[in-house]
């Protein structure tokens, strides 16, 4: 598939937030117009012609940055969501609706179905019937989207589907709860496969993605009322795209966009990939097209907007760019080849047509750059003259930064957006962080870092210098769980007011450990038991600042929740109510910890925990199993980089090398890698080494000894340097001395 991407519009206000982009349904012309929100609180509607976007109108600011832009289902007209207020306006411009709603957080998640009006915050969801009150539902978890479909049957109204953060996707019927679907990723997006047809008797297609950049779809069957799988929305093991790390979802939908008269799925990603998926209703999925454009994807829609010869892609990005994927004209190889037409579904620059559109282009954007000179200088002699009297400190530019968890790598992701060009990004830690690497979102090149030596109070101080204009910034970490505090990120812009935004990231206790569905069977599982004069919000807000993934607050009497160690694979149960706690491990150094962090913050409220702890001696061979394969890998490495020279000096002299045994050749085959794989060697065995050792001292300490002897730690620390699993055991099984 061949596609070009076509700068459309970069919005005056800044960056957007998500969900703020619609193509409105065809009117007079067979090209549709765009609006997109921004956090100026403007809506802007535009179209093309001759290749070049003219605004048709904008709204009045509205007071606060859009959040929503929603169109009413069937219809032309537009929704918008700023703060707490609903505004309504005709595809004309015409406002006919300024709606204050009684949330008290900002509108996120909009959808207007005839005169019903579903709007969502973080964590309620109200219902509107012609402006008035009709229902609410408080959802456990936090809101990530919201859709509406008639899933209690055609004659009822509409259902609203909810995205959550818990890893689940809940369906309610006005105030009560329908359907609970779980899945393997806290829930970002949803979308339609394609248009039900009223009063069919077909399940409802619905597509998901996850923030662990997982996508599905999912059928709800309104006849037999059951939700179930329909598909994964990914590549075959066998291909090598499988293997590529793919970035959470923001947007998903159906679309026939390759004209073959079944639905296709385009996801739009939080690293700027734009996806094109074909064959999903048959169950293997295939990737036809896919594009970075380099920034957070912000929103994302189809329709036919350049010429309305083409169903097309269009996307909106965190700065406000603007963007559509058009099918490439293929008419005339002259003009493949002054596009620099690329074959396997690259990002192509489409070639202007005709000289006309080109100069009217060039005159439209004189204008726009004459009309930015002026308000610059406005703005700057504005600067200057309140300069004179007090300090600016207000920060000119919106940063935006999340920091995720990568399960399958252990691993923290800290990426940055910003509007304006990154110049450099300042790291200070107050606990112990594995830097790994960086890479720059809008460049092929690696920022330049340079790491200071820490002291007790700033083990982490690292600098990175971005070498192109980036406006993305990706960090990976490795956190160790048991030492928790503040991770300070400073980012300085590329503007000319030097004031740089500082982003405090929480290091918790229980870092590397993510929120899944069940305990697995089977397990040798340490137990800590805590009875204390403690409500049920005090335990949960302790149990939330050691572990990730937990609600704001708790939803029920009694709260269950079970977490994984992304890192070594062990589990942790945790069960509490009123006065009451029980957490059930497998991993002895995960209760020790618990037990540490649970008792300073009782502490620091004054309040008396009774403690008591029930050490099972089968669970420290299992975890050391587990470690074993991660020792294995690293001291097999240390066997294959004593083995490159000798072989290489094998190879010299023979000549050849396809005598050798298979597992040799591999070696001599991938020297270089293996040889930096070896150069982090360290850091890897240092750390589970410290695993190992935190392993040992959680034993002892959780049975009533203190403290461990030195000599016992560096008879430990010479087992670990000449490893042996059978010895290792047999040394955790010993009477401490």
């Amino acid at each position: 598939m061949q596609l070009y991407v076509v700068d459309l519009l970069h919005t005056s206000g800044g960056s957007i937030a998500r969900n703020t982009l619609a193509v409105l349904p065809f009117g007079k012309k067979r090209q549709q117009k765009v609006a997109i929100g921004d956090d100026s609180g403007v809506l802007t509607v535009f179209f093309m012609k001759k290749g070049a976007a003219e605004v048709e109108w904008r709204s009045p600011p509205l007071g606060r940055p859009v959040s929503r832009v929603a169109l009413q289902c069937g219809r032309d007209k537009l929704f918008v969501g700023a703060g707490q207020t609903i505004w309504g306006f005709t595809r004309k411009g015409k406002e006919f609706l300024k709606f204050k709603t009684n949330l008290t957080e900002t509108i996120s998640s909009l959808v207007v179905h005839e005169a019903m009006i579903w709007a969502g915050g973080d964590y309620l969801l109200t219902i509107y019937d012609s402006c008035k009150d009709a229902g609410f539902v408080m959802s456990p978890d936090r809101i990530n989207d919201l859709q509406c479909a008639a899933v209690a049957g055609p004659q009822t109204p509409l259902c609203s589907i909810v995205a959550c953060q818990d890893r689940h996707i809940r369906v309610y019927s006005g105030e009560q709860l329908y359907h609970q679907y779980p899945v393997d990723g806290p829930v970002t997006a949803l979308g339609f496969l394609r248009e039900r047809v009223p009063g069919s008797q077909l399940p409802i297609e619905l597509l998901y993605g996850t923030e662990t950049g997982r996508a599905g779809l999912a059928l709800i069957d309104t006849v037999d009322n059951v939700m179930r799988e329909g598909c994964l929305i990914e590549v075959d093991e066998d291909q090598p795209a499988k293997r590529k790390r793919r970035a959470g979802v923001v947007n998903i939908m159906g679309a026939d966009f390759t004209g073959s008269g079944e639905p296709d799925v385009l996801i739009g990603r939080d690293d700027g990939t734009v996806e094109i998926w074909r064959e999903v209703l048959s169950g293997s999925p295939v990737l036809a097209y896919e594009v970075c454009l380099h920034e957070s994807i912000r929103g994302l829609d189809a329709g036919y907007v350049t010429t309305g010869d083409y169903l097309e892609v269009i996307v909106s990005t965190y700065s406000g760019r603007v963007v559509a994927l058009t099918p490439a004209d293929t008419t005339g190889a002259a003009a493949a080849a002054a596009s620099g037409e690329v074959e396997g579904g690259e990002a192509q620059t489409r070639p202007d047509e005709s000289p006309e559109a080109r100069a009217k282009k060039v005159k439209s954007l004189e204008k726009e750059v004459a009309a930015l000179r002026e308000k610059l200088e406005h703005a700057r002699k504005r600067y200057q003259d309140l300069s004179k009297s007090v300090i600016a400190a207000a920060v000119p530019t919106k940063i935006s930064h999340r920091f995720r968890l990568m399960s399958d790598e252990a691993c923290y992701l800290l990426t940055v957006d910003s509007p304006d060009p990154i110049e450099l990004v300042v790291l200070r830690s107050d606990v112990a962080i594995d830097l790994l690497d960086c890479s720059e979102g809008s460049t092929e090149q690696t920022p330049v870092v340079t790491r200071s030596d820490g002291d007790s109070a700033s083990p982490l101080l690292a600098t990175m210098r971005c070498q192109g204009d980036p406006t993305r910034l990706e960090v990976r970490f490795r956190t160790v769980e048991g030492r928790y505090g503040t991770m300070s990120c400073f980012v300085v812009p590329k503007t000319s007011l030097r004031v740089c935004p500082l982003i405090d990231i929480p290091v918790k206790p229980l870092s590397l450990h993510e929120r899944v569905q069940e305990l697995p069977k089977d397990l040798p599982l340490n137990e800590l038991r805590i009875t204390g004069s403690f409500s049920l919000g005090e335990v949960h807000g302790w149990l939330g600042a050691c572990v990730n993934d937990l609600p704001a607050r708790p939803n029920q009497d009694e709260e269950c929740a079970v977490f994984r160690s992304t890192y070594l694979g062990t589990h942790m149960e945790a069960r509490y109510s009123k006065g009451s706690a029980v957490f059930r491990t497998d991993c002895v150094a995960t209760m020790r910890i618990l037990k540490e962090v649970l008792s300073s913050e009782a502490t620091n409220r004054k309040i008396h925990l009774a403690i008591t702890t029930d050490v099972q001696d089968a669970s420290l061979p299992h975890v050391l199993s587990l470690v074993d394969r991660r020792l294995s890998v690293q001291h097999a490495l240390a066997t294959q980089v004593r083995l490159v020279e000798p072989l290489r000096e094998i190879q010299q002299q023979e000549g050849t090398v396809d005598f050798l045994a298979p597992d040799l050749r591999h070696v001599i085959d991938n020297a270089d890698s293996i040889k930096r794989e070896y150069e982090e060697q360290p850091r890897r065995l240092s750390f589970l080494h410290g695993l190992v050792h935190d392993t040992y001292v959680s034993k002892w300490q959780l049975k009533g000894y203190p403290s461990v002897s030195r000599e016992r730690l560096e008879e430990l620390t010479a087992i670990l340097n000449n490893y042996n699993l059978e010895v290792l055991i047999s040394f955790f099984q010993e009477p401490i001395r």
